[in-house]
């Protein structure tokens, strides 16, 4: 037996997550109350009964902004959190020691990060080429 989606509240939703702060662009999954295929499935259904416009667009851009939700492993959100760590430290005023131990936390954290943005990547290719397959 299907269960009936309220298509209102799953965009609600999302719309909701997107808008909420967030230290990296790259997010576990586990901050969607609806699964990708749910979302996506109203996403598209919105996209084609909108009008073009900054609506329509705003819309695809959330659709293509799916892949920025990723499963994460525990070390890779240890990876996203070392970067992010990176960006807010204030390298000013930081003494050797301490950008030492910051350049050796990127250098041990860069690969994992940028296989992980890779992924984000060819998802949100993959993503945005259903949007044009659709023509949507």
């Amino acid at each position: 037996m299907a269960t009936e989606i309220d298509a209102a509240e799953v965009l609600s939703s999302y719309t909701a997550t997107l808008a909420e702060p967030h230290s990296n662009l790259i997010r576990d999954i586990s901050d969607l109350s609806y699964s990708k295929d749910i979302i996506k499935a109203v996403l598209v259904h919105c996209i084609k009964l909108s009008e073009p416009g900054e609506g329509r667009d705003f819309l695809r851009s959330a659709y293509v902004g799916l892949a920025d939700f990723q499963h994460l492993s525990d070390q890779e959100q240890s990876a996203l959190q070392a970067w992010d760590a990176a960006g807010q430290s204030d390298l000013e005023n930081a003494g050797q020691e301490t950008l030492l131990k910051l350049a050796r936390g990127l250098s041990d954290q860069g690969e994992l990060t940028t296989h992980l943005r890779a992924r984000v990547a060819q998802e949100a290719a993959a993503l945005l080429e259903e949007l044009r397959t659709a023509e949507l």
